[in-house]
């Protein structure tokens, strides 16, 4: 009996630690895409899901069912609303809807969702060859407001999008890239 003791751990851990598969034909022309369309600086996200920080706001909303069936104060499903964010050459644009706390005021006319359009302040693109992700940072400002935007790109199209800014709370975006952009 002790023998099967010691036996099953070793088994465990034998098949937690198996070997990445390597690529299909079709995920390396994907991750090829992913790579020329970030290189050329030509990308169209589109966000999947929201994922503010929770909030007693946010969850009394989910509990009334005001966010809608399905989501919670933590996650929230965006299909179908039309958000984006692009990237062509030098410039940036986006429209995600915010679900969050504004702790400053917005003033008359402002837009209750993360909107921008013009050209970063700062832009940084990292790309650690022995990791998945490519990482974008970048900076912006519209009207009174300055976001700070980082995103990763991986290889299966998929996208990570965090919004910083000091006039509300962080809110952290999931979805995909198009591989059509031109």
């Amino acid at each position: 009996m002790k023998k099967y003791i010691i036996i099953i751990p070793f088994l465990i851990l034998a098949i937690a630690c198996k070997t990445k598969q390597p690529m299909t034909q079709q995920e390396l022309a994907t991750a090829s895409r992913v790579q020329e369309l970030i290189d050329n600086r030509k990308i169209d996200i589109t966000a999947t899901w929201a994922y503010p920080l929770a909030s007693n706001v946010l969850n009394q909303l989910a509990v009334n069912n005001g966010l809608g069936a399905g989501n919670s104060g933590s996650r929230i499903n965006l299909l179908g609303n039309g958000n984006f964010l692009k990237i062509h050459n030098d410039s940036v644009s986006a429209y995600l809807p915010y679900y969050g706390e504004r702790r400053m005021g917005g003033g008359y006319n402002s837009s209750n969702g993360v909107e921008f359009a013009g050209i970063p302040k700062s832009f940084e693109i990292t790309k650690d060859k022995k990791t998945d992700p490519t990482e974008m940072k970048f900076s912006i400002s519209q009207d009174a407001e300055t976001y700070e935007v980082f995103i990763e790109f991986f290889n299966t199209k998929k996208v990570q999008i965090s919004v910083n800014s000091v006039q509300r709370t962080s809110i952290r975006y999931d979805g995909f890239m198009d591989l059509d952009a031109e």
